[in-house]
């Protein structure tokens, strides 16, 4: 029985009715239409008439098994005598004789693999002699791989694609350029120890990111080489355990860093990254607590002093979201190495700041709104940006004049410097 969904598939909705028109004055069509006493050209009977012709053997898409065949070769068969069928209709007795290989059939454009859709048959129709067609006998070992790619990726039951290679590679790059980017673009391995990602795996997950991939030569050329394996079954392992391993890239990135944090702040083996980093706080000078560092090492030991989450996992998150100003998922392999160099630089400054003594710093102790600020900061020298900004404030507090009071402008002063102190 013929499935029409399956035509309307492959011609496409808009273009049966040029193929219709196409076919529709050719005498053997009109012949068949008149004996079954059929007024109307729908696809159905167009097909069955061409089923019902007794096309021969010699053109029957069977004979491409496992060979490429040039469509100029079934077109200029198809005619010339006894057949003579138009251009416009050759399109629809092949997409006919697909349906029952779809799942095999692959078309190229000089050797270019191509999706089988509605425009491909046209752009064959233009110009066939561009177009080659084979039908892959296959083995059950290869369509068990092609299946697990397709089920690990997605499922089966999507009919948005007549070949199985091209719907497997489909759903496996739609599933990696899902993934956070750092699980897409990292250059090492991050488990108990730092290693550099194999250059094969790297560049296959670049190719996973390139558009127009031939799906039968990267399923079954370039998959096996990567992975150095050319048995199906093992090949099929292979790809889950790189998903797997793609997949948790992220959650064992985290275990790294807090490992590596661990030991930045003094860690054994035993103990959170919370309670570590705690005791650690506990321990600073109340001078090296209220001192105002620079913007990172303000932002540390904020979040340290202000932090009530045990969970390790949102602690090294949020530890790395405060320093680098970006979510671990959009880190690079650089970003990770920077990080670790500035928890190092920050440990160090708040540990020795009371080695630096108070000669030359500022003590600030206010009490504002019931709330006291106390913070130290060094008497240096401002910039240039700053002094500009310093006397941007006295002149426009000069322009006022005696429209505000002297009072008014302390507490403008403190308001401000409030602000400043409360986003440190």
């Amino acid at each position: 029985m013929l499935d029409v969904k399956k035509v309307y598939h492959l011609m496409g909705e808009q273009t049966i009715p040029i193929f219709l028109s196409a076919i529709q004055f050719q005498p053997w069509v009109h012949h068949y239409l008149l004996a079954t006493k059929k007024t109307e050209y729908s696809a159905n009977y167009v097909v069955k008439a061409l089923q019902d012709r007794q096309i021969s053997a010699e053109v029957r898409l069977i004979g491409a098994e496992n060979a490429a065949v040039s469509f100029s070769e079934f077109f200029d068969v198809l005619t010339a005598s006894p057949y003579g069928m138009r251009m416009g209709v050759i399109p629809v007795y092949i997409a006919y004789e697909m349906r029952t290989c779809l799942d095999r059939t692959v078309i190229c454009m000089k050797n270019k693999e191509i999706r089988l859709t509605g425009e491909a048959f046209n752009n064959i129709s233009a110009d066939p002699a561009s177009y080659t067609f084979c039908i892959e006998e296959g083995t059950s070992e290869r369509n068990d791989y092609v299946s697990t790619v397709i089920n690990r990726f997605g499922t089966d039951d999507v009919m948005s694609y007549a070949n199985r290679c091209s719907k497997a590679v489909s759903l496996m790059q739609t599933w990696f350029r899902g993934l956070p980017k750092f699980a897409r673009t990292h250059m090492f391995e991050y488990g108990s120890e730092k290693t550099e990602t194999g250059k094969k795996l790297f560049r296959f997950r670049r190719k996973l990111l390139m558009y127009d991939l031939n799906p039968h030569e990267f399923l079954f050329e370039y998959i096996p080489e990567v992975f150095g394996c050319f048995d199906y079954s093992e090949l099929a392992v292979r790809v889950s355990e790189f998903a797997d391993s793609e997949e948790a890239f992220i959650p064992d990135f985290r275990k790294y860093m807090i490992s590596a944090v661990r030991k930045c702040f003094g860690g054994n083996i035993g103990g959170s990254l919370f309670t570590l980093m705690k005791d650690w706080y506990e321990r600073l000078s109340d001078a090296a607590k209220k001192n105002i560092f620079d913007a990172d090492t303000n932002a540390v030991l904020r979040f340290i002093a202000s932090n009530t989450v045990y969970d390790d996992d949102y602690v090294i998150s949020s530890l790395a979201k405060a320093v680098t100003m970006l979510a671990i998922e959009d880190w690079s392999d650089e970003t990770a190495d920077i990080f670790i160099g500035d928890i190092k630089r920050i440990i160090s400054a708040a540990e020795n700041y009371d080695a630096a003594g108070s000669d030359g710093n500022i003590s600030l102790s206010i009490d504002i709104g019931g709330t006291k600020y106390e913070k130290n900061l060094a008497d240096a020298e401002i910039s240039a940006i700053a002094e500009t900004a310093l006397n941007n404030i006295e002149d426009i507090l000069e322009d006022y004049g005696d429209a505000i009071t002297a009072q008014e402008r302390i507490s403008v002063l403190l308001r401000i410097l409030r602000e400043e102190i409360d986003r440190m």
